[in-house]
């Protein structure tokens, strides 16, 4: 078994999830893994248990992330009929990280994130302002 294989396995968990309208939480997604796989046995078990968790879960994580905001968003990711808008949103709750299905986002979670998309946008605006004002003036410095 190949990492792309195990990061395959992992994406597609987190899509059956979320297709069935179900919010996705890291450890979750971890030990549905390491069910599936069955029991480590012998003298180091509980080391490679906890490595194996260590590892799904940042992989879990990752698959997550390709759910933040960006600039542009993946087709796979869009909601039918929509250009940009998410079929899940990465959130915190309670304290841990995890991927809402957008139907089961509250609306004070997607206005934050909203509201973030507005900074993110004004700090892209501050950034090209800072670059072109850069270019002007190493273009009078070179003349």
């Amino acid at each position: 078994m190949s990492e792309e294989s195990v990061i395959a396995e992992i994406h597609k968990l987190i899509d059956e999830k979320l297709a069935s309208g179900v919010v996705v939480h890291v450890d979750w997604i971890a030990h549905g893994i390491m069910q599936k796989k069955g029991e480590i046995e012998g003298e180091n078990a509980e080391f490679y248990r906890v490595c194996t968790h260590r590892q799904i879960s940042q992989i879990a994580k990752r698959a997550i992330g390709k759910y933040q905001p960006k600039h542009q968003t993946d087709p796979q990711l869009v909601m039918e009929g929509f250009e940009h808008l998410s079929k899940a949103y990465p959130m915190t709750r309670g304290g841990d990280l995890v991927l809402v299905p957008i139907t089961l986002c509250t609306d004070a979670e997607l206005e934050a994130r909203a509201a973030d998309l507005v900074k993110m946008a004004k700090g892209s605006l501050a950034h090209a302002k800072e670059i072109r004002a850069y270019v002007s003036s190493r273009v009078r410095t070179a003349a």
